[in-house]
């Protein structure tokens, strides 16, 4: 017998994660403050998170609609990221390390894999390598 479609689904994970990610971004707003709409982008994520990891739409979603399954995984991956990743202040973003970052000119902080190191950086990556296979 199927559960009723529109019970709540109390999932731990959610109402553990959701919360404590809430809370790392409060504090980080605290130090690095943010416009009104990055708080909007954040705040338009959670809601979206516990819409679909608490409400019915996530009974529905397992038990009987694969269409709200989709919707589910779509919010999951890729609106909810796109909004928190927008309500990142940009204070906060200059503190990432150098290999998240994107250089100023656009091209991407990491060399394609066609550049040769120096000799030297070859030495120091050679002594890497015999470190961690020996």
């Amino acid at each position: 017998m199927a559960s009723d479609p529109y019970a709540w689904s109390w999932n731990a994970e959610a109402l553990v994660a959701i919360p404590a990610i809430s809370l790392a971004y409060l504090l980080a707003l605290r130090r690095y403050p943010a416009n009104a709409w990055r708080t909007f982008c954040f705040a338009s994520a959670v809601v979206l998170l516990l819409a679909v990891t608490i409400t019915p739409l996530e009974t529905i979603a397992l038990e009987y609609l694969l269409s709200i399954h989709l919707l589910q995984n779509v919010v999951l991956a890729e609106w909810a990221p796109a909004l928190v990743v927008l309500a990142i202040p940009p204070a906060l973003a200059a503190t990432l390390p150098r290999w998240l970052r994107r250089r100023r000119d656009g091209v991407g902080a990491l060399e394609p894999a066609s550049s040769t190191p120096s000799p030297a950086e070859a030495r120091r990556l050679d002594e890497e390598l015999a470190r961690f296979e020996g």
